[in-house]
C-alpha cells in the first residue's frame, strides 16, 4: 500500500474504530496480542444494539475481533484473521469453565467496503447468508469469522450503520446519517464525550477537502462548516467563562 492510500485508509479506519464501533459497542482499539499481532478494535457488543441487525445474536457474550478494510479483503489480510482468531481462540479455551461464566467464544467481524470476490470464489470458505452483503465461516464457536461487504448490504434502512462504519462520509446523506445515528444512541456522558470529539476531529477533516469535492452539495458544505463554526463558538464561549470565574475568586 502506498503511502498516500495507507493515510487515506488510517483515516477511514480510525473513523470506524473511534466512531462506527463506539455507537455499538464497548471498544478497545489497536489492540496487541502477541509481537506482531494488533487487531483494529476488540469490542464487547452491547446487548440492547440493533446496529449489528441479525448479526448481534452471534455477537454478544464474546470478545469480537473487528478488521476494516476501506477497500477489500486479500488473500494475504485473511491469513492475518485467521492467526488473529487462533491466538484469541487459544487464550479463550485456557481458561476453565468456571471462569468464563456466559462468555462465549471470540469470534471475527471483517468490515470491508467492497465485495472480496476472490475470497468469496474459494469454495466451502465462506457460506452465504439470506443477506447478499454478509457471509459466514463455521462453526462460531471454534474460530468463526462474519464478512461483511458494506457497500453491497441491501436498500435498508436498518443497515445504515454498516454503511457508514468503513468510510468517512463522502455525501451529504452520509453525513446526515451519521448524525442521526449519533442522536438515536443511548451513550453515557464519557463515551458521548469521546464520541463527539472524534467525530468532529474526522469532519474537520472532511472540512478541509471540502473545495476539491464536487460531489459534496453547496447545502452540504453550508451545513458542515456551519456545525463547525459554532462548536468553535462554544468552546470559546466556555473558555471565556471559566476564565472570568477565575478571575472574580482571585
Amino acid at each position: 500500500m502506498g503511502a498516500k492510500n495507507k493515510k487515506i485508509h488510517n483515516r477511514h479506519e480510525r473513523w470506524c474504530t473511534n466512531f462506527a464501533l463506539q455507537l455499538s459497542c464497548d471498544v478497545k482499539t489497536s489492540v496487541v496480542l502477541r509481537q506482531h499481532l494488533e487487531v483494529d478494535a476488540l469490542v464487547r457488543v452491547i446487548p440492547t444494539t440493533e446496529l449489528w441487525c441479525e448479526l448481534t445474536h452471534d455477537l454478544v457474550q464474546r470478545d469480537v475481533i473487528v478488521e476494516h478494510f476501506s477497500g477489500s479483503v486479500s488473500r494475504a489480510a485473511y491469513g492475518n484473521c485467521l492467526a488473529k482468531t487462533g491466538h484469541l481462540l487459544q487464550t479463550f479455551e485456557k481458561v476453565t469453565l468456571k471462569e468464563r461464566g456466559d462468555l462465549r467464544a471470540p469470534i471475527l467481524v471483517m468490515l470491508s467496503y467492497q465485495r472480496p470476490d476472490r475470497l468469496l470464489r474459494e469454495k466451502g470458505l465462506f457460506e452465504e447468508t439470506e443477506n447478499p452483503g454478509i457471509w459466514k465461516r463455521r462453526p462460531l464457536n471454534l474460530g468463526g469469522m462474519y464478512l461483511v461487504a458494506t457497500s453491497h448490504l441491501p436498500d435498508d434502512g436498518i443497515y445504515d450503520w454498516m454503511r457508514v462504519s468503513t468510510r468517512l462520509p463522502e455525501t451529504s446523506e452520509e453525513f446526515r446519517t451519521a448524525m442521526r445515528l449519533m442522536h438515536e444512541q443511548k451513550l453515557s456522558k464519557l463515551k458521548e464525550k469521546r464520541w463527539r470529539r472524534s467525530l468532529w476531529n474526522s469532519l474537520s477533516m472532511a472540512n478541509r477537502r471540502l473545495n476539491s469535492r464536487p460531489n459534496w452539495p453547496k447545502n452540504a458544505r453550508c451545513e458542515l462548516k456551519s456545525k463547525l463554526s459554532t462548536r468553535k463558538s462554544k468552546r470559546s464561549a466556555q473558555k471565556s467563562g471559566r476564565n472570568s470565574r477565575k478571575r472574580s475568586k482571585v
